[in-house]
């Protein structure tokens, strides 16, 4: 198994399938959406483990882990359940890279 890739589950819904570890390796199935601080608190209130994408694998993110580094500050994944699909507005929004503008512009 690769140690991270993007497939489709047997419910038809897009996942990362991804090591949890390096310790113990063991696959987990990720929601490809990173979350915002609100959808990692609704998504352990849920029941749901929430991980952090690392060189080694995908870190299982623990108390301490979500004090030091907030949602809006890393990318969170949750685990993925079927027939149950994050809200929008769990959803971290996308950072938009922009053109840089230049004032060394001619106006004609």
């Amino acid at each position: 198994m690769k140690k991270q890739e993007l497939t489709k589950h047997k419910c038809g819904a897009h996942v990362i399938t991804a090591l949890d570890s390096h310790r113990c390796a063991i696959p987990v199935t990720l929601d490809p959406y990173p979350l915002n601080n609100q959808g990692e608190a609704a998504a352990l209130q849920q029941g749901r483990s929430t991980y952090q994408p690392r060189h080694y694998g995908q870190g299982k993110r623990r108390a301490h882990h979500i004090k030091q580094n907030p949602a809006e500050t890393v990318t969170v994944l949750t685990t993925h359940q079927c027939n149950e699909p994050i809200p929008h507005d769990w959803i971290k929004p996308q950072a938009w890279k922009t053109k840089p503008t230049t004032t060394n512009e001619v106006l004609f």
